[in-house]
């Protein structure tokens, strides 16, 4: 999707969504999301490519996670 809103974060935290992984770059609103109890995991991926440290820390979180997962870059379109 794209980047929640505070309003999103808080549809997200309904729907059971304990983890926020975004992959823009900016920099995501961590506070809002630690007062609702999720956690984000920012990984920041350019439209030229992914490194190949993103793709290894990428690998290691949907590899370990357990539970729900929310996945976003700026718009939601890419």
């Amino acid at each position: 999707g794209g980047e929640p809103t505070t309003v999103g974060l808080e549809k997200l935290k309904q729907l059971g969504i304990t983890t926020i992984l975004s992959v823009d770059g900016l920099e995501p609103d961590r506070e809002t999301a630690g007062k609702l109890g999720m956690k984000y995991v920012h990984i920041p991926m350019g439209y030229d490519g992914i490194e190949p440290s993103q793709l290894q820390d990428f690998a290691t979180l949907m590899a370990n996670y357990q539970g729900k997962l929310f996945v976003h870059c700026h718009h939601g379109k890419h």
